[in-house]
C-alpha cells in the first residue's frame, strides 16, 4: 500500500509522468477498441474492423490532446500573468498554479519568488537613487520628479505652498577647522532634525553640499517663515560631537511657490531672500 502511495504522489508531481501515462493509454485505445470488437462479435469483417480502429483512434487522439493541454494550460496562464506584470508592475499568480505540486507548480513558485525579490531590489535602487544617503533626506532628483505632482494638486485646490531654501553658515569653515568627517555629522545632524520637525506631507531635500529645500504644501508664507524659524533656532541649540566652542546656525530663504511656477523659479525667488539673509548677518529668516 505505501509503495503504491509513493508511485501515485511520484506521478502526481511529475508533468513528464502524467503526459506520458496518458500517452500511452491513449495509443493503445485502437488496439484496445479493435480486441474488444474481436471478443464480442467473434469474426467480423475487415472493414468494421478498419472503422473501429479509425475512430478508436480519433478518440485516443482527442483524448490525449485533451489531457496534454489541460496539463500544459497552466504555463499559458503564467505567461498571462508575466505579461501583466510587464504592463502594470503587478504579478498575480492564480492559485491553480500555485497549488499544483509537478513542475509547473515549482516554475510558478520560482517565478513568483524572483519577481517578488526583483521587486524589492527595484524598490531599494529607486529608493538609493532618489535618497541623500549622508542625511536620509531625499535628493535634488526626486524633488524634480516630485514637484509635477505637487503642483498638479495646488491647481485643482487651488490651496497655497511655500519654498523654505537654507544652507549652513560658514560650512567650509567647518570643514577647514574641524576636518570633513565632522562637517559630515553636521548635516547628519542637520537632516536628522528637518526629519523630526516636519510634518508628513512636507518634502524635505538636500539640493546641494550644504544646501537644504523644503516644499511645504497648504502652508501660507506666514506660516512657512514660522517653521523657517523654529528650524534656525533648533539648529542653533544642535549639539554636534567635538564642535564645542561654537554654534551651528543657518540662514534661511522663504519664497512662495505658485501654480505656474517652474522649480527653478521658486527656488530662484527663494535664493534671493537667503542671499538677503546672509548679506544682512546670517543667522536668520528672511521672507
Amino acid at each position: 500500500m505505501n509503495t503504491t502511495r509513493s508511485l501515485f504522489s511520484r506521478v502526481r508531481s511529475s508533468l513528464v509522468a502524467k503526459i506520458g501515462i496518458v500517452s500511452f493509454i491513449c495509443v493503445h485505445i485502437p488496439l484496445i477498441g479493435t480486441i474488444l470488437l474481436l471478443l464480442v462479435n467473434g469474426q467480423t469483417s475487415p472493414i468494421r474492423v478498419l472503422l473501429v480502429m479509425i475512430g478508436t483512434t480519433v478518440l485516443g487522439t482527442l483524448c490525449c490532446l485533451d489531457v496534454v493541454w489541460s496539463q500544459l494550460r497552466p504555463v499559458t496562464e503564467l505567461k498571462i500573468a508575466l505579461d501583466r506584470f510587464e504592463e502594470n508592475g503587478n504579478l498575480t499568480i492564480p492559485h491553480t498554479l500555485t497549488n499544483k505540486s509537478d513542475e509547473v507548480g515549482k516554475l510558478a513558485d520560482t517565478v513568483s519568488d524572483l519577481v517578488l525579490n526583483l521587486n524589492e531590489l527595484t524598490q531599494e535602487l529607486r529608493s538609493r537613487a532618489t535618497t541623500d544617503v549622508l542625511t536620509g533626506l531625499r535628493n535634488r532628483r526626486w524633488l524634480i520628479d516630485r514637484v509635477p505632482v505637487e503642483l498638479a494638486q495646488i491647481q485643482r485646490t487651488g490651496l497655497p505652498m511655500s519654498t523654505i531654501l537654507f544652507d549652513v553658515d560658514y560650512f567650509k569653515a567647518i570643514n577647514d577647522t574641524y576636518g570633513h568627517v565632522i562637517g559630515d555629522h553636521v548635516l547628519m545632524a542637520i537632516g536628522q532634525t528637518v526629519k523630526d520637525m516636519i510634518r508628513p506631507d512636507d518634502l524635505a531635500a538636500r539640493i546641494g553640499g550644504e544646501e537644504f529645500c523644503i516644499l511645504l504644501p497648504q502652508t501660507e508664507l506666514n506660516e512657512a517663515f514660522n517653521v523657517a524659524e523654529r528650524l534656525r533656532v533648533s539648529f542653533e541649540n544642535m549639539e554636534v560631537s567635538d564642535i564645542s566652542d561654537r554654534a551651528i546656525t543657518c540662514s534661511f530663504g522663504v519664497a512662495p511657490f505658485l501654480p505656474h511656477m517652474k522649480l527653478t523659479d521658486a527656488l530662484k525667488h527663494a535664493d534671493s531672500a537667503l542671499y538677503e539673509a546672509k548679506g544682512a548677518g546670517r543667522n536668520r529668516v528672511i521672507v
